[in-house]
C-alpha cells in the first residue's frame, strides 16, 4: 500500500508539473454533511455519541483535457464526539472505558490536504458523471476535555481517497456538484455528501 501511495503521489506531481501554466483554472467551495464511523458503542448512562457533523472543502483545479483534470485541495470534515458523566461507559476496539469526570468530552476531527485526478463522463450538455481518485495528508485531531484537564493528541498519514459526482453546468462558466466521498484512516473512516460549486475563470 505505501508502495501504492508513492507511486499515484508521483503520477499526480508529474502531470501537475506538466499542466501548471494553464490559464484554465477553475475553483471551488464544498459545503457538505460528514458521517465518521469512531468504532465506539455500547455507550451507557448519559453518555452520547455523535458521529455526524457539517465540513467544507476549498479546491483549485487544471483541466488537462475536456474531460479530465487534476485538483489541489483542502477539506475540514468536521468532528465526531463522545460526552458522559462520570460511570457511563463505552466500548472501543473490544474494550470497555469509563468517565471518571461529570461533564467530560471526547473529540476527533479530522482535517486534509492533497492531490485527485478527475475522470468526466458527459452524457448530456448540462450533466456529467465525476470520478475522482487522489491522495490526502490527513490530521486527526483528537482531544479530551474535562471540567478539571484538558489533554490532546495528534496523528497524521497519507492515505488514498475516492469519490462520485453529478455535475450541472449552469453556464459556461458555473457548475454545481453532487457529490459522495469515503476516506478511510487508520484510526477512523468517514463518508460525506456534498454540494459543490465551482467557478471557471
Amino acid at each position: 500500500m505505501h508502495r501504492l501511495k508513492l507511486f499515484v503521489t508521483g503520477c499526480l506531481l508529474s502531470i501537475i508539473s506538466s499542466a501548471v501554466f494553464s490559464a484554465d483554472l477553475y475553483y471551488g467551495f464544498r459545503f457538505g454533511f460528514s458521517r465518521f464511523d469512531t468504532g465506539i458503542s455500547n455507550t451507557t448512562g448519559t453518555a452520547r455519541l455523535e458521529e455526524n457533523d457539517f465540513g467544507f472543502k476549498l479546491l483549485t483545479g487544471i483541466p488537462l483535457s475536456h474531460n479530465t483534470a487534476i485538483e489541489a485541495f483542502y477539506t475540514d470534515y468536521g468532528e465526531a464526539t463522545l460526552g458522559g458523566h462520570a460511570g457511563d461507559t463505552f466500548t472501543l476496539n473490544d474494550s470497555t472505558f469509563n468517565f471518571i469526570d461529570n461533564d467530560s468530552e471526547l473529540s476527533s476531527g479530522l482535517t486534509a490536504f492533497g492531490l485527485n485526478a478527475v475522470y468526466n463522463y458527459s452524457f448530456s450538455q448540462s450533466q456529467a458523471l465525476l470520478v475522482k481518485l487522489g491522495i490526502m495528508r490527513w490530521e486527526n485531531n483528537f482531544k479530551i476535555q474535562s471540567p478539571f484537564n484538558t489533554l490532546g493528541s495528534t496523528e497524521n498519514d497519507l492515505d488514498l481517497y475516492w469519490s462520485l459526482g453529478l455535475e450541472q453546468k449552469l453556464g459556461k462558466s458555473l457548475a454545481l456538484i453532487f457529490e459522495y466521498e469515503t476516506v478511510e484512516t487508520e484510526d477512523i473512516d468517514l463518508t460525506s455528501v456534498a454540494v459543490t460549486f465551482a467557478v471557471k475563470f
